[in-house]
């Protein structure tokens, strides 16, 4: 359950905190009471692609098309109104007037499930000026719409390619009257028309919502959703998959005597934040404690439902490789006063990097999948449990551009806290530039967390299934260690 943060024997979040969920148990009667603050350190400001160039798309295909295209995209699945997909994601501006959303249940569309949609209250205009520098052509503005009984039924929608001055029309008067319930509208424009548009380094569209035949129209109350946004056109540069980091804090805490979860949360940062101070009240007692901050577009993997310590795992899938996990946890924390305990944590990943040292020419490969071939590293922090039952299938696609970039691939292995080393293995197919497979082979090191892992050498010469790959370990993250294959 969302819910605004709050100060309530669970949970008072700091000003870097934007929502919670969180589950707490009261103060056992007859047990005083105390102010435990966590103060959370050691982790990154923000999440950046490993792929030194190179475009990482998970389990998908490649988004450098020639000729007509999406350009812009929005599915607000993430409860943001940044675009999933975009040519510039920095220059993209939203003008709400007044500044009212919030982000509701949407409509599904193609690869994308219903998730969300963006949902405007009481509000007359929207304005969204996007880049356009170096798009060829234009060719349509669409997305899906709906809204409250006592919401807008009618809606122009115009544009401006100077900067605002002025606006043309391109819907006037779009009925939305038949539009009830759950239903949704669909709304396409046509740009087509538009003269010179490798000239127009930015375009704004105008939504004016107004109250149409709508009788119990409430200017105040009502709501407009709208869901599924996306521009198409032609233009020959790289369109960058966007999908908004997710930076989420988990915390668990446990009775270390009888191990019965006493509560628990997720909490999510704000993007630059590099610190954050968790207040929590516990009763005095001994408790074990976990924290784990997961940064990805997608969240972590856990346990529905999570009674004690021994029910308590968590686990990265291999896909969501961009992920920079941190964590701590602390054994039998003693409560008996009000305390404030600095925590750093410590990265629960390793950086797994692919050097390639063909002379020859490399630029006729199209694809690298890479999946794991060791045991999934679940991480189990209070307990020797096993969960066999757990399965990840998803594997690492990279569409590399060797010709123009280095020939190098790296991604994130996610292993919890794990001091002692442990066996891990990549099988890796690569094909060429007609989707054919031209070389499959496997790769086997050590590793534990917090290191960097190198293989290093040739792709293509060779054709063993078993590839001969120096590796270089690095136990001291920052420094490199090798291995050649």
């Amino acid at each position: 359950m969302k819910r605004r943060a709050k100060l309530y024997l669970g949970l008072f979040l700091a000003w870097h905190v934007l929502f919670s969920c969180s589950k707490s148990v009261s103060v056992p009667e007859g047990r005083e009471s105390y102010r435990v603050d966590f103060v959370l350190s050691g982790f990154t400001a923000s999440v950046s692609s490993l792929d030194n160039g190179l475009k990482l798309v998970a389990n998908s295909g490649n988004n450098v098309i020639s000729g007509e295209q999406p350009l812009y995209f929005w599915s607000f699945n993430n409860g943001t109104l940044r675009p999933d997909l975009a040519l510039d994601e920095d220059g993209v501006q939203w003008t709400v007037t007044p500044n009212n959303v919030d982000f509701v249940a949407g409509k599904a569309y193609g690869e994308y499930n219903a998730g969300r949609a963006a949902s405007f209250r009481g509000v007359t205009q929207i304005e969204i000026a996007i880049p356009l520098k170096d798009v060829k052509s234009l060719n349509h503005l669409a997305f899906n719409v709906s809204g409250s009984d006592t919401g807008p039924k009618a809606l122009d929608l115009l544009y401006s390619v100077d900067n605002g001055l002025t606006f043309v029309g391109l819907l006037s008067d779009y009925d939305m009257s038949s539009i009830k319930g759950t239903a949704w509208g669909d709304i396409t424009a046509d740009l087509t028309k538009l003269q010179r548009t490798e000239e127009i380094q930015k375009i704004i569209f105008r939504l004016v919502l107004k109250r149409g035949n709508n009788g119990q129209f409430n200017e105040k109350t009502g709501t407009i959703r709208i869901d599924n946004m996306r521009l198409s056109g032609s233009y020959d540069g790289k369109i960058v998959t966007v999908n908004p980091v997710l930076r989420h804090l988990y915390y668990h805490i446990f009775n270390s005597q009888d191990r019965k979860l006493v509560t628990e949360g997720r909490i999510e940062l704000e993007r630059n934040s590099l610190e954050m101070n968790l207040p929590l009240t516990l009763a005095s007692g001994s408790y074990d404690v976990s924290f784990v901050l997961s940064q990805a577009v997608k969240t972590l993997t856990l346990p529905r439902t999570i009674k004690t310590a021994d029910d308590y795992y968590l686990y990265n899938t291999f896909d969501n490789s961009d992920n920079q996990v941190f964590g701590e946890r602390i054994m039998s924390l003693k409560v008996g006063e009000d305390l404030k305990i600095p925590l750093v944590l410590q990265r629960y990943y390793s950086q797994v990097k692919f050097e390639f040292t063909d002379k020859a020419d490399l630029s006729e490969v199209g694809k690298i999948e890479i999946v794991q071939e060791h045991e999934l590293p679940y991480y189990v922090p209070f307990s020797e449990a096993r969960f066999p039952d757990l399965s990840d299938g998803s594997a690492i696609i990279f569409y590399p551009e060797f010709g123009k970039t280095e020939p190098v691939l790296q991604f994130n292995q996610f292993l919890g806290y794990l001091p002692i080393a442990r066996d891990i293995g990549y099988a890796l197919k690569v094909y060429n530039k007609e989707n054919k497979i031209i070389r499959e082979f496997s790769v086997s090191s050590t590793l534990k967390h917090n290191m960097k892992l190198t293989f290093k050498g040739m792709l293509l010469e060779g054709f063993s299934s078993n590839a001969n790959f120096a590796i270089q370990l690095n136990e001291e993250w920052g420094k490199d260690v090798e291995q050649k294959f």
